[in-house]
């Protein structure tokens, strides 16, 4: 017995008589300058067609350059003719078809991406937002209705998606949602009957537990051991052990836990606000007349432990040498001589974190970002010490839509009395009466169009030139980093394609140690928005100078069955890969390159190798939820790492790649198979879902257009006198297409600006958003906008599930 279906939580549509049009991508360069002259903005609603009039958005009317070949009075909705529509009450409706309303989630409606980053105050401005453009009072009295239908809607979803719990209870309610970046409709979903593929209740709602959990209570653990398997490729090496095979040289763990703490956020809020007040009291009234909003204050509680399984002798070589395995967050070098001596090295660390802001956000899609963040850390093992932190925004201009300069500073200092171990010992290089000043750090990073630029420096313990900088090197013979000096530095480099996550505003400080290797590209995996990444520095300290270069990208992707056009938004499967060179002018260089796969929805496996002039690395990695475990194998060390064989190279290379290679083409073929085996309906009945699916969502687009044009009008209008974002035209569909494939959507793009910026988030179909309409369900599409900002036109270009963000 088949049980109840779920209350639906889609949202339906209006109704609507007639059809939207579209047209063809190209624009010549004549009505671009004819839309800059003098139609730069939505034409005046007087001048605008009736629905019942045919509206339609041509060359006439809206100047792109094109002529419509779809209008409802001339063309064909892929396939269904008007003359076989029928009229049902105030839908166009194919005859014979059951087509119901057009199925958007609130997401969707609203244009807020999913998960658990997503906060009430952007819900709240969202709904804001179309509240003004639908403009239900000033619409006329045919439309007031359709107006007033759609407002219903999205007052329905901000009480939806405003609260946690009603959000949980929302997300869970429906289909589970592709984690693919194909926009493009299945036939499943066209049948319309999500029973069949919905993932199970429980474990969906584990799932949406632990997304919206991630923001209050982010529980992270790793465990690492190095493994010694030189003797096994070359008996002969004295590797200090009895008999040839793996021995264990050294291990770390880790175990951090950060909390949010509600009940403080009034207090704080409280004495920031008198603050803020005492500083900017222009009336004398000791009020400023500005709302200071804070964030919940977060604790984060870290403890590592690193320890030594061979002799010091031994494994000096491997924690000095620059390329530092995968693993936990090992100790600083300014600890290792501890570490040595002592064997076994405990660390507790407890950082507490709190964003401040006072400006007013000026879009509802971007992540509100704090004007001011301060963190203040304390560290109780091994030695007592404090550092602050201290973030802050600043504008360069006065036009506010510009990125903002983002500038850190950090000052430690240490308590208690000065020991002779680690960065504050007695002996020269590393000791003295440097240990009593504070360790300064500054950073600076701000984007540049869709990258980032950065500036680092740091004091290091002030000492220049240590009379032992170089005696390790020369006793060795090996060029290794000398764990006991920390000059001054300076580093400047250059990020592109990481969707800019550096910096206090993401929590990545850029005046601390952060992590490399497979635990960050495991971070940047989940954020990657592009096939590839970049990221270049150099570095000048005095007498030596060092480069960077990290290159990601896309391996081994293959495409879904029947896929037109390769690109990524048709794209399964792939492995996530990555080089890494750094090298100095002293001839001392690591090379590493690593692949990461995701298995499933929240486990990775990866594996890297990494060769310097010391030793050859294999290492192998696996994560689940900020749980990892690294494995670590040596190679090769010392001088035999200089003379590697073929053997050698196979088993730590070559093979391992291969296999996991292997793996993923395996898992692709598995999962194609799979999708071929789903295709139930014959192609009759799928053109005819197609069909019938195209002619519902232009229908509704037709409507919506009508409905948005009253409110978006003036909007752009607004921008288009103080030189701010307004757009000239934007096409929605197959790229080449004919023009029935092409949807113009240059009202609904435009209804999307608020404040000077449009920002379509990752994760969404563009067909299902407010004003779209869907001209090929069943192939990858594009979005293609042409836009004015401060006066420069421009066209940009997005894919699939891609973000957009303007300007």
């Amino acid at each position: 017995m088949s049980s109840a279906p779920r209350p639906s939580r889609r949202v339906p549509s209006g109704a609507a008589p007639a059809a939207a049009s579209s047209s063809a991508f190209d624009d010549s360069a004549s009505a671009a300058r004819s839309r800059a002259n003098h139609s730069s903005r939505v034409r005046p609603a007087p001048s605008r067609f009736s629905l019942n009039d045919q509206f339609a958005t041509t060359r006439k009317e809206y100047e792109f350059g094109f002529d419509d070949a779809s209008t409802v009075a001339s063309g064909s909705v892929k396939g269904v003719d008007l003359d076989d529509a029928v009229v049902v009450g105030r839908e166009l409706t194919p005859a014979g078809s059951a087509v119901g309303p057009v199925n958007r989630d609130y997401y969707e409606l609203l244009c807020l991406e999913r998960g658990a980053n997503l906060t009430p105050e952007q819900v709240e401005a969202a709904s804001r937002r179309l509240s003004h453009v639908l403009a239900v009072d000033g619409q006329s009295p045919r439309l007031q209705g359709q107006a007033g239908f759609y407002l219903g809607q999205v007052h329905a979803a901000a009480e939806a998606l405003s609260n946690s719990s009603r959000r949980l209870g929302y997300d869970l309610s429906g289909p589970h949602e592709a984690d693919d970046d194909s926009d493009e409709v299945t036939i499943h979903e066209l049948i319309a009957n999500p029973a069949e593929d919905e993932v199970s209740y429980k474990a969906r709602l584990e799932e949406q537990y632990l997304l919206l959990a991630q923001e209050e209570a982010k529980p992270q653990s790793g465990l690492g051991v190095l493994v010694d398997a030189s003797s096994i490729f070359d008996p002969r090496q004295d590797s200090g052990h009895h008999g040839s095979g793996l021995e264990a040289m050294d291990f770390a763990i880790m175990r951090s836990h950060s909390t949010a703490i509600p009940a403080a956020r009034e207090r704080v809020q409280h004495a920031a606000q008198s603050v803020y007040d005492f500083f900017n009291d222009e009336n004398g009234k000791g009020e400023s007349g500005q709302v200071v909003r804070v964030s919940n204050p977060k604790v984060t509680v870290k403890g590592t432990a690193h320890g030594l399984l061979d002799n010091a002798f031994k494994l000096a070589p491997v924690l000095l040498d620059r390329y530092q395995v995968p693993g936990p967050s090992y100790h600083s070098k300014s600890h290792i001589d501890q570490l040595l001596e002592s064997r076994f090295l405990p660390a507790v660390e407890v950082n507490l974190r709190q964003e401040v802001s006072w400006r007013e956000q000026h879009s509802s899609h971007h992540h509100p970002q704090a004007d001011l963040i301060l963190e203040q850390e304390l560290a109780l093992l091994p030695h007592l010490s404090t550092t602050t932190r201290v973030g802050h925004s600043v504008h360069l201009s006065d036009d506010k839509n510009d990125e903002p300069l983002n500038i850190e500073f950090s000052v430690r200092n240490r308590l208690g009395s000065h020991g002779g171990h680690g960065d504050h010992g007695g002996h020269d290089g590393h000791g003295g009466s440097s240990d009593k000043i504070p360790r300064l750090g500054v950073a600076l990073h701000q984007k540049v169009g869709e990258n980032t630029a950065f500036l680092i420096a740091d004091a290091g313990n002030w000492k220049i030139w240590p009379k032992d900088a170089a005696s390790s090197e020369k006793s060795s013979g090996i060029p290794l980093t000398n764990g006991f000096h920390h000059p001054p530095t300076v580093e400047v480099g250059y990020s592109f394609g990481r969707n800019d996550e550096l910096g206090m505003q993401h929590g990545h400080a850029l005046t601390k140690h952060h992590e490399r290797g497979l635990i960050a590209l495991d971070s940047d995996i989940d954020k990657a928005e592009s096939n590839s990444s970049w990221t270049i520095s150099a570095g000048l300290t005095p007498g030596n100078a060092a480069t960077y270069l990290r290159y990601g990208f896309d391996l081994f992707t293959s495409y879904l069955p029947g896929t037109r056009n390769k690109t990524k938004s048709s794209r399964i499967g792939g492995l996530r890969a990555e080089i890494e060179l750094a090298g100095t002018a002293q001839k001392d260089f690591y090379l590493a390159f690593r692949a990461l796969k995701a298995i499933g929805r929240f486990s990775k496996a990866g594996l890297e190798v990494g060769l310097s002039p010391a030793n050859l690395y294999l290492s192998f990695y696996w994560s689940r939820l900020g749980q990892r475990i690294s494995l670590p194998f040596l190679m090769a060390g010392g001088q035999r790492s200089k003379s590697l064989g073929m053997k050698l190279l196979f088993w730590s290379t070559v093979f391992p790649f291969a296999a996991f290679a292997a793996w993923e083409m395996y898992t692709q073929k598995r999962k194609k198979d799979k999708l071929l085996a789903q295709s139930l309906a014959s192609a009759a009945r799928q053109r005819e879902l197609i069909q019938e699916y195209v002619a519902k969502t232009r229908v509704e687009a037709d409507e919506v257009t009508a409905v948005l044009a009253t409110g978006v009008e003036p909007r752009q209008d607004e921008e288009r006198q103080k030189g701010g974002l307004v757009i000239l035209s934007a096409k929605y569909g197959v790229r080449d297409a004919p023009p029935d494939e092409v949807a113009d959507v240059t009202i609904a793009v435009a209804a999307l600006v608020d404040g000077g910026k449009l920002v379509i988030p990752k994760g969404l179909r563009k067909g299902k958003l407010l004003g779209f309409w869907d001209p090929a369900p069943t192939s990858p599409k594009v979005l293609r906008v042409r836009y004015l900002w401060q006066g420069k036109e421009g066209v940009v270009e997005v894919s699939g599930k891609e973000p957009l963000r303007l300007p």
